[in-house]
Parts: C-alpha cells; structure tokens; sequence
C-alpha cells in the first residue's frame, strides 16, 4: 500500500532529523574515544555501531512508527546498511578511477548514502505489511 505524499515527505523529514542525530552521535563518540587515545579503526568501529543502533531505533519508533518484529526490521536494516556501504564503497572505487579527489569522492558517497538507505528502508524493512 503506498503512503500519500502528505506522510511520505513527513517520513522523509523524520528521516533525515533521525539521520542527523545518528551522524552527531557518530561524529561525538569519535572524537571522544580518539582524545582518549584508541585506534582510530576501533573508533570508527563502536562509533559506527552506536550510531547504527541509534539510527535504527530511531527509524523503527519515530521515522517510520513501526511496530513490527525487532528480529526482521532489525536484520533488514543491518543488511541494507551493510549493502549500500557495499554500494558506496564500489561508488568511492569508480569516483576515484574516474579522477575524483578522495574528498570529492567522499561527497558523493555521503550524498547518495542517504537517499539510497530512505528508499531501501522505506520500501523494504518499514513497509506496512
């Protein structure tokens, strides 16, 4: 059943709210643990954790107003996360080949990630069923 337009821009902006505290959470926690002297790849590994859980919890009880089973919105929504990083990091190869800067390739990712992930979570892990 698709969503008149009216919710789906409402979803849309309770998206990208969920989405900007999950990335403050991210970038916090960062530097947090940084300034406490860990390897910046274990940072970015609890970092990127919490922010995940934080966005998912966030999508399934304000985004999205689920209330469907924890166990296959939760394993939807790790998938789809780990299939478009997948996506964006074969993006990231091809802006690189094609001669974008490692700065400008990481714009494109973090600017197709977002759309990328409303769409897959809206039409597969949060769709009324």
């Amino acid at each position: 059943m698709q969503q008149p337009p009216s919710q789906t821009l409402g979803s849309l902006l309770r998206f990208i709210g969920v989405g900007l505290c999950a990335t403050g959470l991210y970038l916090a926690l960062s530097i947090v643990l940084l300034n406490r002297g860990l390897n910046p790849q274990i940072c970015n590994i609890v970092a990127f954790i919490f922010s995940t859980l934080a966005s998912y919890l966030g999508h399934y009880f304000f985004t999205f107003k689920s209330n469907q089973s924890h166990y296959r919105t939760g394993s939807q929504f790790v998938f789809i996360t780990f299939a478009i990083m997948g996506l964006c990091l074969l993006i990231q190869l091809i802006a690189l080949s094609i001669g974008f800067s490692a700065k400008w390739a990481a714009v494109v990712v973090a600017v197709t990630y977002p759309p990328l992930s409303f769409i897959a979570n809206s039409l597969l892990t949060f769709a009324k069923r």
